[in-house]
């Protein structure tokens, strides 16, 4: 359906607002398998590698345009987030503070190609990476680290010392066998 990933592909992440992730009360970065880029890989704009910015996924569900895929990520992270950040208290599922908390978080993809979801994939990349995987942990500085994916390795991944929180999916939160 969708064609193949380029050999020269490189999905850029990070924080989605820096002023606001420098001025968080705590610095939250989701640590991800891999760009979910399929919806895009048919669009003719993605092949310009400006464009090529999963960033822009979560600023378009911000700034309300449209977003492809439905804002199901966005919405979840957001919610991990308002969860960790009001000490377990309570969270809202109102997108608007949806919004704002996402303004305030950063995120990885350890396979920065884009994704087919090839577990083997992944374990090669960040084998092949770990330096350049370990120095964006510290040039972001987490005071959180949330490693969202059960076979991702975390042996490796320098985290300083930023408290660690396991998620076997974002979808945890909603799926019923959770």
């Amino acid at each position: 359906i969708y064609p193949g990933i380029e050999k020269d592909s490189f999905v850029e992440d990070g924080y989605i607002c820096k002023e606001e992730y420098q001025s968080a009360e705590k610095k939250i970065l989701f640590i991800l398998k891999e760009a979910n880029i399929q919806a895009y890989r048919s669009e003719n704009d993605f092949k310009n590698p400006s464009k090529r910015q999963q960033i822009l996924f979560y600023r378009n569900y911000i700034e309300d345009k449209s977003v492809l895929n439905g804002p199901k990520q966005q919405e979840k992270i957001a919610r991990i987030s308002q969860y960790i950040l009001n000490d377990k208290k309570e969270f809202s599922s109102d997108s608007v503070e949806d919004k704002r908390i996402l303004q305030k978080i950063s995120f990885m993809n350890l396979n920065k190609r884009g994704g087919d979801n090839v577990e083997k994939k992944v374990k090669a990349y960040c084998k092949k990476y770990v330096e350049y995987i370990n120095a964006q942990i510290s040039i972001l500085n987490p005071d959180i680290v949330v490693v969202i994916g059960k076979t991702i390795n975390t042996s490796k991944l320098e985290t300083g010392n930023a408290k660690v929180i396991r998620l076997n999916h974002t979808a945890d939160l909603y799926h019923g066998t959770y």
